[in-house]
């Protein structure tokens, strides 16, 4: 295992060795060839020359038409790199760099994702696997396990651990989310995804789909679909449509629609709007009226 130190002496790559240097103040020896793209260096730690805080950017070839060697493939990276990664320079065509395995500490931007380690901050990724303790904000997320920060992404799938923080600016369309999450004004309604945390509909474009697995709070916004098995209290806003397997508590709020299983209904139309067009096979203790006629 060997440290070796990079900084932008030829020129911003990191494919070019004569950025890499054995010692950290930019001096010494060069690698035989660019670390961890051969097994000569996959255990190797890269850093950067002290003082040096730019990126290294990890071009296609020449021609920018194809990619990159990809970090990690047809190897098993042990080392650290804690040298800050853009892996699509530029605003023109080349496509983004990728990474297999490795430990990252420091940020990476414009990068597809296929697995690694990363501690340190993601930007404008393309994430289909990996473990992210750090922040993460505007990537397309299809996969991996997050305990950080999650900002302004869009996600597909992926495992968002209890210590994850999902911004409302985020379109969630799955996932399995086991933090809790405040849904606030978003590009997309919610329109898939497990949730087994606490969930707040809050000034939302709305909820469409998705099994929310413990309690649901609806402040403001609209819900037209999905599951809710756990405690369901509306404050605000309509229901039209979902299947609600748990304790449904009216507060405020229409409801025109959806059917509601195995729960007690408090407050649901007598107190404030008619009935619509759902589907109630529970127990509501306020739904007679004084005729007695119930809920036909």
């Amino acid at each position: 295992m060997a440290n070796w130190y990079y900084n932008n002496a030829a020129d911003t790559t990191f494919t070019n060795v004569n950025n890499w240097w054995a010692n950290s103040n930019g001096t010494g020896a060069h690698p035989a060839t660019a670390p961890w793209t051969t097994s000569a260096t996959q255990a190797d730690n890269l850093l950067p020359v002290t003082g040096y805080t730019g990126f290294a950017q990890y071009f296609p070839n020449a021609n920018g038409e194809e990619f990159p060697v990809k970090l990690g493939e047809g190897l098993t990276i042990t080392g650290t790199c804690s040298v800050k990664l853009n892996l699509r320079p530029g605003d023109e065509d080349p496509p983004f760099g990728w990474i297999i395995g490795g430990n990252y500490t420091a940020e990476i931007t414009n990068a597809i994702l296929e697995g690694g380690i990363f501690s340190g901050n993601v930007t404008g990724a393309n994430i289909q696997g990996g473990i992210f303790s750090s922040n993460v904000s505007s990537a397309n997320i299809q996969g991996g396990t997050f305990s950080g920060i999650v900002n302004g992404s869009i996600i597909y799938n992926g495992v968002f651990n209890s210590t994850a923080t999902v911004s409302s600016s985020s379109d969630i369309f799955g996932g399995t989310f086991n933090c809790s999450l405040i849904r606030g004004f978003s590009s997309n309604p919610t329109s898939g995804g497990v949730f087994n945390a606490p969930v707040t509909l809050n000034n939302s474009t709305g909820i469409t789909g998705g099994a929310f697995n413990s309690t649901f709070s609806q402040s403001v916004g609209n819900v037209s679909g999905g599951t809710f098995n756990g405690a369901y209290t509306q404050n605000s806003g309509n229901v039209s449509n979902g299947t609600f397997n748990g304790t449904y508590t009216r507060v405020a709020g229409n409801v025109t629609g959806g059917t509601f299983n195995n729960g007690i209904i408090n407050q649901f139309y007598r107190d404030g709007f008619p009935p619509g067009a759902f589907v109630f096979g529970g127990y509501n203790p306020k739904a007679l009226d004084v005729l007695g006629t119930g809920l036909v």
